[in-house]
């Protein structure tokens, strides 16, 4: 995202807008090798409200493992946060690999996220390893 969001809803649009892109991938020659979703209700430490930086890391593993490291795209499917606060949180891939790779969702400041769902999508050429 190049500009900065106005509101979460500012996102939730760049994200839908991103899938929708996804969908044309395999027209230059990469397609989705495999995706998945993820969902995060009521995780204390996401919703603690506490003034720091908080993570909730989960280790998401390939139905197959590739010769290649894939590049693994989150997007946020839906978040509830508390209104009375600001809303900052951050979606990403980490330590990918050719089998996985780790899905990190962060809040900082007294944010408190209640539920959120990340869809994830792994890209590239495929070719399984032996």
């Amino acid at each position: 995202m190049s500009d900065k969001p106005k509101s979460v809803l500012d996102v939730l649009a760049w994200c839908q807008s991103l899938e929708n892109r996804l969908s044309s991938v395999e027209q230059v020659g990469e397609i989705i090798i495999d995706f998945g979703e993820e969902r995060y209700e009521a995780d204390s430490l996401l919703s603690s409200g506490e003034n720091k930086a908080r993570t909730h890391t989960v280790k998401i593993k390939y139905k197959e493992q590739f010769k290649k490291v894939l590049q693994v795209i989150p997007t946020i499917q839906r978040i509830d946060t508390d209104g009375n606060y600001s809303s900052r949180f951050e979606i990403k891939a980490d330590n990918v690999t050719t089998s996985g790779f780790d899905l990190i969702i962060g809040t900082w400041e007294v944010t408190k996220i209640w539920d959120i769902s990340v869809k994830w999508y792994a890209i590239g050429y495929g070719e399984l390893a032996q």
